[in-house]
C-alpha cells in the first residue's frame, strides 16, 4: 500500500521541478478534499489542485506546515469561509511578489501586448 500511495504521488502534477506531495486527482471534480488542522481540530477542505500546490510551494518558501499556514490564515481571514480565505491568501502572497520585471522574464503580458505591433 505504501509503495502505491509513494507511485501516485511521483506521478501527481509538480511545481518547480518538485513533485507534488499530494496525489493526483483521479475523480473528475476540479475540488480535491484533504484534511488539515485548524486550532488545534481536524477539519476537511475542498479546494483545487493548483490552490492545494501553491499551498505547498508557500509551505516550502516559509518554511512552515500546512497546518500552521491554514491556522495562520484562519485567524486573519475576513472571508466568509476558510477555503475562500485561503484562495484570496495565495492570491494576494503571489500578486505581492510579482513585479514587472519577473512578469517580463517570465514571458506574460500576451493579453495586452507593448510595443510596435501592440
Amino acid at each position: 500500500m505504501a509503495a502505491r500511495a509513494s507511485a501516485s504521488r511521483d506521478q501527481a502534477a509538480g511545481w518547480h521541478g518538485r513533485p507534488s506531495p499530494w496525489p493526483a486527482n483521479r475523480h473528475g471534480s476540479t475540488l480535491v478534499g484533504r484534511n488539515v488542522r485548524v486550532r488545534g481540530r481536524r477539519t476537511s477542505l475542498r479546494l483545487e489542485e493548483t490552490v492545494w500546490d501553491a499551498m505547498a510551494e508557500i509551505c516550502w518558501r516559509e518554511q512552515v506546515s500546512l497546518d500552521q499556514l491554514c491556522d495562520w490564515v484562519d485567524r486573519r481571514r475576513m472571508e466568509s469561509s476558510l477555503a475562500s480565505g485561503l484562495r484570496i491568501f495565495v492570491l494576494g502572497y503571489f500578486r505581492a511578489a510579482a513585479t514587472e520585471h519577473g512578469h517580463a522574464a517570465a514571458g506574460h503580458g500576451v493579453l495586452h501586448p507593448r510595443g510596435p505591433e501592440g
